[in-house]
Order: structure tokens, then C-alpha cells, then sequence
């Protein structure tokens, strides 16, 4: 099941990890990871939500990560049950009670695709080690790629 603050986790990690900024708009200018970051991170929490909506470019984001939520509901790769799950959440969540156009980004699709499948990933594989122990791979040493 689908929950927010292990998303708020993963996003924070991910961002810890990535850059030491806190404008995270800015910096996507310059580096596409951030970028691919920046378009979920939005739906961080709703401060962070009203942060994006106030700016031209967060805004921009907003409608990307609207337009991924959507869209990768009927994706042949990463429609999955769980994926479709946090995509379902998040546009009820956030897109819900305000309008926000989707915005079609070709340049890192794919990756925005990964970016949640990352997420869903992450999570059973802490459920994997749950079940079954001893469990010999570190997922802070792995590099989330576009």
C-alpha cells in the first residue's frame, strides 16, 4: 500500500544523495538528474506543492509529473499494480482540488518512468530482506540512472 512519508523518505534520500542545494528549481536548469528529481519532489508535501505552483518552472513540473502519473497507468514496462498504486495516490493527493495542465516532456520520460519504479522497487526489496535475511546488496551505493 501506498504511503506518503516512505515516498517523503525517498525523495529526501535521493535528494541528500544528489545535491547539498535546497532550490532544487534552479539547479534542474543545469542538471538533469536534479531535474528528474525536482518533478516529483513537488509532491513532497503540500508546502512543497505551493512552493512549485508559485513558480513559472514548478509549475512546469507540477504538469509534467501530472502528465507521468497519468500516463504510466497503462505503461507496457512499468504498469505495474504497485506503480499504478502511487500514481493513483499522488494525482488524487495533489491534482485533485487544483487544475494543472499536463505537460508532455520527451527529454526524460523514460527516466521520470524509472524515478517511480525506483521508488516501488525500493520498497520490496526492504521486504525481500525482511522475509529473507541476510540479504547482500547496499542500495544506498546505487546510482538511479535516466
Amino acid at each position: 500500500m501506498f504511503n506518503q512519508q516512505e515516498f517523503v523518505k525517498f525523495l529526501d534520500d535521493y535528494k541528500r544523495k544528489l545535491v547539498e542545494t535546497d532550490n532544487l528549481l534552479e539547479e534542474s536548469k543545469e542538471n538533469y538528474r536534479v531535474k528528474k528529481l525536482a518533478i516529483f519532489y513537488g509532491l513532497r508535501d503540500k508546502e512543497t506543492f505551493n512552493y512549485f505552483l508559485s513558480s513559472k518552472l514548478g509549475r512546469r513540473y507540477l504538469g509534467i509529473a501530472k502528465y507521468v502519473l497519468t500516463e504510466i497507468q497503462n505503461h507496457k514496462v512499468y504498469g505495474s499494480s504497485e506503480i499504478k498504486e502511487v500514481a493513483n495516490s499522488l494525482l488524487a493527493k495533489y491534482f485533485s482540488t487544483s487544475y494543472i495542465e499536463p505537460v508532455f516532456d520527451n527529454d526524460l520520460l523514460e527516466g521520470y518512468f524509472k524515478f517511480l519504479c525506483d521508488f516501488t522497487r525500493k520498497d520490496k526489496f526492504e521486504q525481500l530482506k525482511e522475509e529473507v535475511g541476510n540479504v547482500e546488496l547496499n542500495l544506498s551505493n546505487l546510482e538511479f540512472v535516466s
